[in-house]
Parts: structure tokens; sequence; C-alpha cells
């Protein structure tokens, strides 16, 4: 063979492997391309199964919770380099014994989604078990949605997240409940405390004891012991 052949030959050999190694990368590209999109379309699938799924959840457990939104309150301002900032602070009653971790978090993300639809920049979620105590700090949790977490930082309208405080009543059993006629006492108590005070330096639990005490056949000593325990209660000293 000559070398002119020769150099055919080789020459036309390695035109055959280039094209052989250009119809690989074509159509292993294809193949490539065609995975990830199978990947992308499980992953959609998936992620829309699971959303589905939380929806489903997050709707069977609202369904539990006995729970009533006692107070709402706008205090919304504005700010000269934000505008109006929009806040709300939500008092919220649970009668259920016990209330769960999970069921605050839960009726808490659907109370900041009605929130929402009202363009909310920030919002303050306070928790209770009993109504007697709504005038009060709260006794099951407290919620907050604000721009990183912070209430303080309404006015920078994003990046908000929700954090949580919990009590020592959550997902333990109340026990030793104060019945309604203590409940009722212990606030009677605590009404006559504050609007003595209005006109007095220092008014003593015992003295609204024995202004109230006879309206409810109680002795001064029942009286005080009932106020006792129903604040213990409320704060979580006693189980």
């Amino acid at each position: 063979m000559s070398n002119q052949n020769n150099k055919w030959y080789k020459k036309r050999w390695v035109i055959i492997l280039i094209a052989v190694i250009g119809i690989v990368i074509i159509f292993g590209g294809d193949d490539d391309s065609q995975k990830i999109k199978n990947i992308e379309n499980t992953n959609k699938i998936e992620s829309q199964k699971n959303l589905r799924e939380n929806n489903e959840e997050s709707l069977e457990t609202i369904k539990t919770i006995d729970y009533e939104l006692v107070e709402s309150e706008d205090i919304s301002f504005n700010d000269p380099n934000y505008g109006i900032v929009k806040r709300f602070n939500v008092k919220v009653l649970i009668k259920n014994n016990p209330v769960t971790k999970k069921q605050i978090e839960i009726l808490s993300e659907k109370i900041i989604k009605d929130y929402q639809q009202q363009k909310a920049d920030a919002i303050s979620i306070f928790y209770y078990f009993n109504r007697s105590q709504v005038s009060g700090a709260y006794t099951l949790a407290q919620a907050e949605w604000a721009p990183n977490g912070k209430w303080e930082e309404a006015n920078l309208k994003q990046n908000q997240k929700t954090t949580y405080k919990f009590t020592e009543f959550i997902d333990k059993k109340r026990t030793n409940e104060p019945t309604e006629l203590e409940i009722e006492i212990n606030t009677a108590m605590r009404d006559l405390w504050y609007e003595m005070m209005k006109t007095q330096d220092i008014v003593t639990d015992e003295e609204t004891a024995k202004i109230l005490a006879p309206r409810y056949g109680k002795t001064v000593e029942e009286m005080l012991k009932i106020r006792y325990k129903v604040n213990d209660y409320d704060l979580g000293l006693t189980q």
C-alpha cells in the first residue's frame, strides 16, 4: 500500500471515530437530559404529594382543637421610612387538656395565614387554657411571626419566620384544676384588688377576702386558699 493510500486510510478512521464519538455524545446527552427531566418530575410529584398529606394532616389536627379566638388587637403604626407597618396581637383560648406542641404549631400556621390576607407584617399569638387568664401573660404558649422572628423588626416587612415559647403545661395533662366557682372567686378578688388600689396605697388579699366572703358563703381563710390555689395553677406551680 502506498504512503498516500495509508495516510488516507488513517484519516478515514479518524473521521469515523470522531463521528461515532459525536453520535454517542448527542444521544447520550439526550438520555442524560431525559433522566434529569424524569428526576425533576418525580421530585415535583413527591413534593405535591407531601404537600397534600401535610395539608390533610393539618386539617385533621385542627379538628382536634377546641379553641376560640377571644381577642384581636391591631397595633399597626406608620414608619417614616417603610410606611404603614401592620402588626396584630391575637389571644386564643384552648380548652383541650392536654394541649400539644403540634396543636399549637398547626393552629398558629392557620392563624398566621388568615392574618397574612390582611397584609400583616408581624403577628403575636398568646394562648390560654382559661378565659379568666386572658388579661395576663400567656399560660400555654406564645407564637410570634415577624421578620427574622423579631417583633421589633416588623418594619422590615420581609424574611418573616415563626418562633415559639411554651410553658410547662404543654404536652402535659393538667390536674387539680380549679372549679368554675374557684375561678370566679379568684377573678372577683383580683378585680376588687385593682379597684381598691385606685384609691389606696396598699391593699392585701385578706382585705378583699373579708369584703367578698359573705357573697360566696365562705370564710376569709377559704377565700384566701382559693386565691392562692388558682394563682399557683395559672402560673404552672402546681400540676
